[in-house]
């Protein structure tokens, strides 16, 4: 039975695609492509406003704009994270050229 007002030939892919060019499931997605990656990075926790900001951010903007922020959200983790792999926080520090008195 087809529910009234529902388009009975709308395609699989059709109705994804008008799915997923909703805004609002494009913020959630932003956010849990953002989320996802800041928690097995297990990265600080001042990026995670940073993220939620760039993935709600989503919902007031065209859809090409929303797919443009989820790709940017997705890649702030991994970039922090390739980022902060040139820091020395934990790493054996080289022994210091001062002779010790």
């Amino acid at each position: 039975m087809v529910r009234r007002g529902a388009d009975p030939t709308c395609s699989i892919g059709d109705c994804l695609a008008a799915a997923l060019a909703n805004p609002l499931l494009g913020a959630f997605v932003g956010f849990v492509l953002s989320a996802v990656p800041a928690w097995w990075f297990r990265l600080r926790w001042f990026w995670m406003p940073l993220m939620l900001v760039l993935g709600f951010a989503t919902l007031f903007t065209w859809p090409w704009l929303i797919w443009g922020g989820i790709l940017l959200t997705a890649a702030t983790p991994l970039l922090t994270a390739w980022l902060a792999r040139t820091r020395t926080e934990g790493v054996p520090q080289r022994p210091s050229l001062r002779r010790r008195r």
